[in-house]
């Protein structure tokens, strides 16, 4: 599970700079910071009913070594945890495992291994979905995530993903991953979101009313305090030039140890300014800046106010649903938000934006 990630990324920072990280330990989680065995998390009211339905924005079925649960077994554990529809994406990269540790790295915390593009990431999800049930296929929406991000002939790649799996329920693109923390360091080659090979793939989406989900982080990790969000203008350049195409910016634009000041407003200017992009708060979202004290912070709350159809949760799991954490951590907030607002968040704003395609129209 994604806790011993953070586990796993204590042991490999500390010891740099003890002081720096005791002054300014964000985004080091080694375990889940909430325990959402207490009452406020639980996802049912007291006669058992759902308290509130979810639509998962951000999930990949398999890991960095293209391992995970079956869509069956996640389709059984998501119908028990009160999920209804789930967004899912291929991790494009395949962590490179060089024989000189006894154990397989299966995330990109775990060495400094490099990662290599793996083209072929989305197609054993999708053979997996063609064998589904009609029920269990209601449960899946997909994005395309397998083709190189930095190669220009990739829109070729995507069009023939496209007409190979007519039957299947494609949304866009994605996650397309560009400025990532350490990761960044690790692809081979890296990858940009600003740049003449993604600009056919929005292109082709704004086309055909898809999304496109793209990972860049708005600042630079620090162990040391706030950092100013040197990569927005990456993330507005691509809103600007592709006005037709909707984006989905994962995580609020952070992950561990970015450490932004006033990410409230950051977020609410850029959606002020840009009307074709949405948030998505998976990840370290709620522990380190929504929840941080363990309470929500009357700021967020006024900030989904007052965008109320423009923010999604999703989980961000790799492979499995595991105990549900990380949709369960989300009902405090759902809690401090009026009924509607609460609903659209956890669920409306999904399938307002979402809409699969079974076709590409040339």
């Amino acid at each position: 599970m994604r806790f011993l990630a953070y586990a796993a990324i204590i042991i490999l920072t500390l010891g740099g700079s003890t002081q720096a990280n005791e002054i300014y330990n964000h985004g080091y989680i080694g375990k889940p910071q909430f325990d959402i065995s207490e009452t406020r998390f639980s996802l049912f009211d007291a006669s058992g009913k759902c308290k509130y339905y979810f639509n998962d924005i951000h999930f990949h079925p398999k890991n960095f070594i293209m391992r995970g649960d079956s869509l069956s077994k996640i389709y059984i554990d998501s119908e028990k945890n009160c999920v209804k529809k789930v967004l899912a994406n291929s991790l494009p990269l395949l962590e490179h495992w060089d024989g000189t540790t006894q154990t397989r790295p299966t995330y990109y915390t775990h060495d400094k291994s490099k990662f290599y593009w793996n083209s072929v990431s989305d197609i054993p999800t999708f053979e997996e979905y063609r064998k589904l049930s009609d029920t269990e296929k209601s449960k899946f929406i997909f994005l395309i995530n397998g083709f190189l991000h930095f190669d220009m002939s990739s829109i070729d790649a995507v069009k023939s993903t496209l007409a190979l799996y007519k039957d299947l329920p494609i949304a866009g693109f994605g996650e397309i991953f560009g400025e990532h923390d350490i990761m960044s360091d690790q692809m081979n080659p890296p990858s940009k979101i600003d740049s003449k090979a993604m600009d056919q793939i929005y292109e082709l989406a704004g086309k055909n009313n898809m999304v496109v989900m793209i990972h860049n982080n708005l600042s630079n990790r620090s162990f040391k305090g706030a950092t100013p969000t040197i990569y927005r203008k990456d993330i507005e350049n691509v809103l600007k030039l592709h006005r037709n195409t909707k984006f989905i910016l994962p995580h609020a634009g952070v992950m561990r140890n970015i450490v932004i000041e006033d990410l409230t407003v950051e977020i609410s200017d850029m959606l002020k300014k840009n009307n074709n992009l949405y948030v998505d708060l998976s990840f370290v979202v709620l522990e380190n800046y929504i929840m941080p004290k363990g309470k929500v912070e009357p700021e967020w709350i006024e900030l989904i106010k007052k965008y109320p159809d423009r923010f999604m949760i999703g989980t961000d799991y790799l492979g499995s649903y595991g105990d549900f954490y990380e949709i369960k951590k989300f009902i405090p907030l759902l809690d401090a938000l009026d009924a509607t607002t609460a609903n659209k968040l956890a669920s409306g704003n999904f399938e307002a934006l979402i809409q699969p395609r079974s076709y590409l129209d040339q």
